[in-house]
């Protein structure tokens, strides 16, 4: 169980994720867009669906699905990171590794 609250920024939330064990991670730009998708359009979809934001997808304003989520994936400017919207299904670059952005771990499993 992962706590609710959101880190301040990406190095607090990345120490979060590794307290769990080392096979657990902040996502990168990619795998956010993948569980995004699936969590709009499920995931026998995700194939079919090209981005995560086309049409017919949830937009449900609640749960996970009505949060921004940070990725581990840096873009240029200093300190910027790529985050992803999972209730409209947008990516952005506008989030700096000090902002307070809600994390969706994810576990590598061999």
């Amino acid at each position: 169980h992962f706590p609710s609250s959101i880190p301040n920024d990406l190095d607090t939330a990345a120490k979060m994720v590794r307290a769990y064990g080392s096979d657990w991670n902040v996502p990168t730009l990619n795998e956010l867009q993948l569980m995004c998708k699936a969590a709009r359009f499920g995931v026998a979809n995700i194939a079919s669906v090209t981005n995560c934001n086309d049409t017919g997808g949830s937009t449900s304003p609640s749960g996970w699905l009505a949060v921004e989520y940070a990725s581990s994936s840096k873009v240029a400017g200093a300190g910027f990171i790529s985050r992803v919207n999972f209730q409209y299904g947008i990516s952005s670059t506008g989030g700096t590794q000090t902002s307070n952005s809600a994390v969706r771990p994810i576990r590598y499993i061999p």
